[in-house]
C-alpha cells in the first residue's frame, strides 16, 4: 500500500505570494465573526490538511480538536451564563444556549488556526522566512522559523524517545511513563537549542553582511495567485460561503498540476 503523501506544487510558489495568501486566510479566519461561515472553514482546511498530511494524521489531529471544541463549550457555558435562551438551572445559576455555542464556536476558532499553521507548515518552511525578513530582521526571522520548525521537531524527538523507552522495555502508560518522557524531551530539546545557538555563532550569523543562501523568482503564476487570492477574499466579504473557495485554493491548485502531470505522461 503506497501511503506517500501527494506532491505539494503550491509550494513553489514565491515566498511572498504564499505569505499574502496565508495572511488574506488568517484574516477571513477572524472575520466569520462565530457564523456558519467558520464552519466553512474548519471543514475547507480540514480538506486541506487530509491532502497534505494524509487521512491519518488528520485523524489523530482530529481527536485533539474535538476534545478542544468540546471542552471551551463546556468551560464557557459553566463560568458565562449571559445569554436568553437557557435550557437548564443549576442552583439558580442559568446555563444558556447562548454561552453554549459561544464556547463551540470558539473552539471551532481555535482549532482553524491550528489547522492553518498546519498548512502554512507545508508550503513556507524556515529558508523563505528568512528570505522574506531574515536580511533585515535577522533576530525576528530566526525566531519565526525556529516556531514554525518546533512542532514538526517536537514530534520527531518526541516519537524517538517513545521508541527507545520501547527497546528498553518501558512499555506502561502512566503518570510516571509520561514525566519521564516529558523529562527526556526537554533535556534533548534544551541541548539542541544550545548547539543551535553555538553552531549559529560559529558560522558568523551575527555578521552584517548575511544574505539568504537561496534566491525566489516571481513569476506570472504569483502574480495569478496574488490576483486570485484577492478575488476570493473580496467574494467572501461580499457573499457568505466564498471563504470556501479561498481556503481550498492550493488543493485546487495541486489537483490541477497533479492532473496536468498525469496527462503529460500519458502522452509520452
Amino acid at each position: 500500500m503506497n501511503t506517500s503523501k501527494p506532491t505539494n506544487y503550491f509550494y513553489s510558489f514565491h515566498p511572498a505570494s504564499l505569505l499574502f495568501y496565508y495572511i488574506l486566510v488568517i484574516f477571513a479566519i477572524f472575520k466569520c465573526d462565530y457564523n456558519y461561515n467558520l464552519i466553512y472553514a474548519f471543514i475547507s482546511l480540514s480538506i486541506c490538511s487530509v491532502y497534505l498530511k494524509g487521512i491519518m494524521a488528520y485523524i489523530k489531529s482530529l481527536l485533539y480538536y474535538m476534545v478542544l471544541i468540546l471542552a471551551t463549550g463546556i468551560f464557557n457555558v459553566v463560568f458565562n451564563h449571559s445569554g436568553e435562551n437557557v435550557f437548564l438551572y443549576v442552583n439558580d445559576i442559568p446555563l444558556t444556549f447562548d454561552s453554549l455555542f459561544y464556547g463551540f464556536y470558539t473552539g471551532v476558532l481555535v482549532s482553524c488556526l491550528l489547522l492553518w499553521f498546519t498548512t502554512l507548515n507545508e508550503s513556507m518552511d524556515t529558508g523563505k522566512i528568512n528570505y522574506l525578513i531574515g536580511t533585515r530582521l535577522k533576530a525576528t526571522g530566526m525566531i519565526l522559523s525556529l516556531t514554525f520548525g518546533f512542532t514538526e521537531k517536537f514530534r520527531y524527538k518526541l516519537d524517538i524517545i517513545r521508541h527507545t523507552l520501547y527497546t528498553q522495555g518501558i512499555r506502561t502508560l502512566n503518570l510516571k511513563y509520561g514525566a519521564t518522557v516529558l523529562s527526556l524531551l526537554i533535556n534533548v530539546m534544551l541541548e539542541d537549542s544550545s548547539i543551535t545557538a553555538d553552531s549559529m555563532i560559529a558560522r558568523g550569523y551575527t555578521s552584517k553582511g548575511r544574505k539568504s543562501y537561496k534566491k525566489y523568482d516571481f513569476y506570472i503564476k504569483d502574480v495569478c495567485l496574488l490576483i486570485l487570492a484577492s478575488i476570493c477574499f473580496t467574494l467572501f466579504l461580499l457573499f457568505d460561503g466564498f471563504i470556501i473557495l479561498l481556503i481550498l485554493i492550493p488543493v485546487i491548485h495541486n489537483i490541477y498540476k497533479e492532473f496536468l502531470w498525469k496527462y503529460y505522461l500519458s502522452k509520452i
